[in-house]
């Protein structure tokens, strides 16, 4: 579990989808320094996705007025607590 905003936690299951993405040759050495080299995470995909639930929360985090206001109409922490329910 990630804990995101006072008492809100992410469950990550074992369901994942692919996402592709361009990352710069530069980035890509850091990350296989990281993963390879130091043995920091298990693989790269690890890393990202450590790096994604990492910016989620600092968001969150950081935003909190943003957690409770609307998003089209609905709050954004029913929106997440929505999409959250899916995983």
């Amino acid at each position: 579990m990630l804990p995101l905003v006072s008492g809100v936690f992410i469950v990550f299951q074992n369901y994942t989808k692919v996402l592709t993405v361009k990352v710069s040759k530069k980035l890509i050495q850091i990350i296989d320094y990281f993963v390879y080299e130091l043995g920091l995470w298990s693989s790269r995909s690890e890393f990202i996705r450590e790096a994604i639930r990492l910016l989620i929360q600092k968001t969150l985090e950081n935003n909190k007025k943003l957690f409770e206001e609307s998003a089209g109409g609905k709050p954004v922490k029913k929106v997440l607590h929505e999409i959250l329910a899916t995983l």
